[in-house]
């Protein structure tokens, strides 16, 4: 009936619930409450209540000295103060992009308007508020009972501001005190004064489980510093001047480069190796940063905080839509004239500059498809239309995971707005491209920071490629940027790839031993030894092994010709296997392994510039090689080699003979000793022979009849 609708919907909806043990409610009353998850019929819906519990005799309460414990905690008044920097990397709304978005701030509290602050409204892909909100509030000393400040973005569509994100962040770690934390120093303060005014609650970040909370270290902004001198105090603060983002040593390769092109000098090759010896001084002198130079940052100038949308249903229900970025910082009432106030539109000045990307080489990169080589190619971006975009699709490398790029690329970007640029590789395939992985970096975070400044010359980075589907990492790229304001733009440092060093590779092969030969009667042992293209080298066959009368030996040099360049782009191998020699058919593979000779190669490129031949040799002693099989899991064996490394001209001043042949040095190669065929057959039939000493005299008696019928045979016919 109509009686029953009006009762229902004034009915309570259940949010939760749980249960308590009263045999686990302690007669001590706790000053530090406790977490409670409640149990939802919503499965979006993930709510808790901080309660505390206290298990009272009747007969107490009855008595007119009993009083009510105090769980209100202590307060202190403060300034929560925001300063709201922009929006970046917003994502499509309802298929519409966000356009006019105004932000809205709230510690907890919403039913009183008075205690919600509100941006004003901006525009544009990647908005900037350059605003400060102040927030008053009283903040509990305790670390369980801090609230969280929480955060919604609007988009105004028509009239009618529409929700498109939301996160919730804990002001626990920007508080200038150190919070209590135990239950001790509560009781410390129980005796103290509690007195509370005001109707301030301590609540949770509203929504539950649908907003995204937050831990942050504590912000300490640090301006840049200035160099003009009208700028005095900490909130008007400047960007350097344009003279500060200069690259130096871009501009004197560049002066070097056109004095070179200039010179009178006729022959091509003369001018292209100095050129060439002027970039390689350049990029040999250029610090290097192992891993993401933003990761090395001492300070940040801001924070950036994700924002969601969506209920968490599931772990797909919840999306991220963007990124807020700003500058927090709590500050106690008392205190607040000693924080000096930030003008963030004066710190970030809109300025138009030029990115500039220096792409020198990739390495290990992930192949999709294990079947074929990769293709590579690499995609730059720091927006969403093709003023923004440079695609190198037409200049791919083709079948290699370690490519040699060595181009630069320019974007046009506003900073503070066209934050976020992505590198990203492709692997190119005629059925169509597969992204490898990429990676992304802020440009505001290094244009606005003081420790960027003041690299005079940016360093190269090793960048690490993720894929969105993996966690696992897809390969390197090596990269440095460089921000330069348009108003002193010169001309890029063009960007050739490193000539290759020749050296010469003396491989030793001495012995082998612990050969797998189960299941086989006479095995014939030759060792192979491949390095770069050329083809494999073969040692002598060593018959009838024996681990114990006729061990496997060689004493055979191997010589190979490489060519390495200074940043290890042949990513230089050395293969050797061991074979069993047939005389009908294919020889059979025992085993095999491959020796990494980057290390080799790196020290050999550092002696290469040495005055004495002997000094520029890079040798490597005796050492075992266990080989492997695909097929088998056991030891299949192990092989003896030296290495020796020197640069292929000395090797010409300096040469030595393949296998053992002349000039035989460096060092002397001996002949192996191996036994004669007759010593091993007796060796490997001593068993049969002891067997006929059994039977001397039959065998002598029946010799000797034999020969008297053929004695016999002879005389009568």
């Amino acid at each position: 009936n109509n009686n029953n609708n009006e009762i229902d919907k004034e009915m309570d909806v259940l949010i939760g619930k749980c249960f308590v043990r009263v045999i686990d409610i302690m007669k001590e009353f706790s000053q530090t409450p406790e977490w409670f998850n409640l149990k939802s019929p919503y499965s979006y819906c993930k709510p808790a209540v901080l309660m505390s519990f206290q298990l009272i005799p009747l007969e107490e309460t009855n008595k007119s000295i009993y009083a009510m414990p105090v769980i209100r905690p202590k307060m202190k008044n403060c300034t929560l103060e925001i300063g709201a920097i922009g929006l970046r990397d917003m994502e499509y709304f309802n298929l519409q992009p966000v356009q006019n978005v105004f932000l809205e701030f709230d510690t907890g509290d919403r039913t009183d308007g008075a205690k919600i602050q509100v941006t004003k409204t901006v525009t544009g892909e990647n908005p900037n508020f350059l605003q400060t909100t102040e927030h008053h509030l009283r903040i509990p000393t305790m670390a369980i009972f801090c609230p969280f400040l929480n955060i919604r973005c609007f988009d105004i569509r028509g009239d009618i501001p529409v929700l498109v994100g939301m996160c919730s962040i804990s002001l626990l770690n920007y508080l200038p005190w150190d919070v209590e934390l135990n239950e001790q120093q509560q009781s410390s303060e129980s005796d103290s004064d509690h007195s509370f005014s005001g109707d301030e609650d301590i609540t949770l970040p509203l929504g539950g489980d649908e907003w995204n909370v937050e831990s942050h270290q504590p912000f300490n902004f640090i301006a840049p510093k200035s160099l003009g001198k009208k700028t005095v105090g900490y909130g008007k603060r400047t960007l350097p001047e344009v003279e500060e983002l200069n690259i130096p040593e871009a501009e004197r390769l560049l002066a070097r480069h056109r004095e070179i092109e200039d010179s009178d000098e006729e022959d091509e090759r003369v001018k292209a190796s100095k050129m060439r010896d002027a970039q390689n001084h350049v990029l040999e002198n250029r610090p290097k940063v192992l891993g993401e130079l933003e990761n090395s940052f001492q300070t940040k100038v801001f924070e950036e905080f994700t924002l969601f949308r969506g209920m968490a249903r599931d772990s797909r229900g919840r999306t991220p839509v963007g990124k807020f970025k700003a500058q927090l910082r709590v500050m106690e009432k008392e205190n607040i004239h000693e924080y000096p106030t930030v003008n963030l539109a004066q710190v970030y000045r809109t300025n138009q500059y030029t990115v500039r990307v220096y792409l020198l080489f990739a390495r290990n990169l992930k192949s999709k498809d294990s079947s074929r080589k990769l293709n590579p190619f690499l995609v730059v971006y720091n927006g969403s239309d093709q003023e923004h975009r440079r695609s190198y699709e037409n200049e791919l490398k083709r079948d290699t995971s370690d490519p040699d790029f060595y181009t630069v690329t320019e974007l046009k970007a506003t900073l503070p707005g066209d934050s976020t640029l992505t590198v990203e590789c492709w692997d190119w395939n005629i059925t169509g491209n597969d992204l490898i992985g990429s990676t992304s970096m802020d440009l505001e975070a290094r244009c606005f920071s003081q420790e960027w400044i003041d690299m005079k010359m940016k360093p190269i980075e090793q960048r690490t490629l993720y894929h969105h589907s993996s966690h696992a990492p897809q390969g390197t790229i090596y990269l440095w940027v460089e921000l330069i304001k348009d108003s002193v733009l010169s001309e890029p440092v063009s960007l050739r790839p490193p000539e290759p060093d020749e050296f010469t590779l003396r491989a030793i092969i001495w012995k082998c031993k612990e050969i797998e030969i189960k299941g086989k009667d006479k095995v014939h042992i030759f060792c192979t030894a491949q390095a770069g293209s050329d083809h494999p080298q073969q040692t002598d066959i060593h018959k009838y092994y024996d681990p114990i009368l006729n061990p496997a030996e060689f004493n055979w040099r191997c010589i190979f010709h490489l060519k390495v360049s200074s940043n290890m782009a042949s990513n230089p191998r050395l293969k050797l296997a061991i074979w069993d020699s047939e005389f009908i058919g294919a020889n059979d593979a025992i085993g095999e392994a491959v020796v990494n000779l980057t290390p080799l190669f790196i020290e050999g490129l550092h002696k290469k510039h040495k005055e004495n031949v002997k000094d520029k040799i890079v040798s490597i002693e005796n050492q075992w090689i266990v080989c492997s099989h695909p097929n088998h899991t056991d030891l299949r064996g192990r092989i003896l080699i030296s290495l020796e490394l020197i640069p292929t001209q000395d090797h010409y001043n300096l040469p030595v003979g393949l296998g053992r042949s002349e000039p035989n040095r460096s060092p002397v190669l001996n002949w192996p000793k191996r036994p004669s065929i007759f010593v091993i057959f007796a060796w490997r039939n001593k068993k049969h022979l002891n067997k006929i000493k059994r039977y001397k005299k039959q065998l002598i008696l029946a010799a000797l009849i034999l020969a008297a019928i053929l004695i016999l045979r002879n005389f009568f016919f």
